[in-house]
């Protein structure tokens, strides 16, 4: 049992060296920095030695890298959406070190914006039911404001890695319906306040 636990202990230790690391999420068609940070000292020299596409494709690159103090870089332009991986040498002490990271690329530079739209849809819908079955105006305001929000988000930030024209198209069809129901919950307490008038 102890071999056994050692074993998994050991086994996650060397999985956490090799796994690779994200550097963050980049705009598409931005130049970045590809980094190779010698923690341990005395590197003389460090290589990019390969890129991988998010289509899987891999680019044999083999350049070395431009020393800054204790970090190596490359300047690197990526064209493709999607995550990418790329793998480095280093020789701290004379010892090849190689390592692995990762880099996603998207349209905007941002990420995770998928969630805040689910969640702004499903208020709005859940908003838009309550009304249907509860005779206040309030509810469907709510909901047409909450569309109105993700439309606004929706044109600003894309979906996740996508920023595009149909995600603009979409964003219109949030800002119309969100209009359409803040305008109708407006006129129909406009004609509700009226008809109490004439009683």
């Amino acid at each position: 049992m102890k071999r056994l636990l050692l074993f998994l202990l050991l086994g996650m230790f060397l999985f956490s060296l090799v796994s690779a690391e994200s550097i963050g999420t980049v705009k598409q068609g931005d130049e970045i920095q590809l980094t190779n940070y010698c923690w341990a000292g005395g590197c003389t020299s460090a290589t990019l030695t390969s890129i991988t596409y998010p289509n899987g494709k891999v680019e044999n690159i083999n350049s070395t890298m431009t020393k800054n103090t204790q970090n190596f870089n490359y300047t690197y332009t990526p064209t493709e959406i999607g995550v990418y991986s790329f793998n480095t040498c280093s020789n701290p002490w004379g010892i090849l070190v190689c390592d692995s990271d990762t880099f996603e690329v998207t349209s905007t530079g941002t990420g995770g914006s998928m969630f805040f739209i689910i969640l702004i849809t499903i208020l709005a819908l859940i908003f838009f039911i309550s009304s249907l079955f509860v005779p206040e105006e309030f509810f469907v305001y709510i909901s047409g404001v909450s569309f109105l929000i993700g439309g606004i988000y929706l044109m600003i930030n894309g979906i996740d890695v996508l920023n595009d024209t149909n995600t603009r198209y979409l964003s219109y069809l949030y800002i119309g319906i969100g209009f359409l129901f803040s305008i109708g919950a407006y006129v129909y307490n406009l004609y509700s306040e009226n008809s109490e008038e004439e009683y």
